[in-house]
């Protein structure tokens, strides 16, 4: 197995964003990283943290690094961003609605995948959460707007 170097793109807060070029991302903080594989499968809640940053400003942020690391066609690159993939954690992890009210936050700027849709209907329907997460929920299932 051959080793392929990882892109630094962006840092936020304590984490720092790669790129591979097989067009993986990777999140790291510390002595701990997690990669688009990781995500999918859910087994580590490390790339949460970037729902605390605007997305629009992530987003400005990640085509910089894209760019200033040479990784052309930067559109490209980036439309293979695992946002969907964070979305979906956030929603369906139970760690805390924290990151639930930030990832609705991230919804309103990039949609819903129509694998997630069913999961807002669930929580705007879920008497447990408290009213105003309920709202926005209810919101961008009939509007597509937080």
């Amino acid at each position: 197995m051959s080793f392929v170097p990882l892109s630094f793109i962006a840092r936020f807060g304590e984490l720092d964003v790669y790129f591979e070029p097989d067009d993986q991302w990777t999140v790291q903080s510390g002595p701990h990283a997690c990669d688009t594989v990781g995500l999918r499968a859910r087994a580590s809640l490390l790339w949460l943290p970037l729902l605390e940053h605007n997305y629009p400003a992530v987003r400005v942020a990640l085509l910089a690094g894209l760019a200033q690391a040479g990784l052309q066609p930067v559109e490209h690159r980036m439309a293979t961003f695992p946002v969907q993939d964070l979305l979906a954690l956030a929603l369906t992890s139970g760690a805390s609605l924290y990151w639930v009210d930030l990832a609705l936050n991230w919804v309103s700027h990039v949609g819903l995948a129509p694998d997630l849709i069913p999961v807002v209907r669930a929580l705007a329907l879920n008497p447990a959460i408290g009213q105003p997460t309920r709202h926005r929920a209810k919101r961008l299932y009939y509007t597509g707007k937080a």
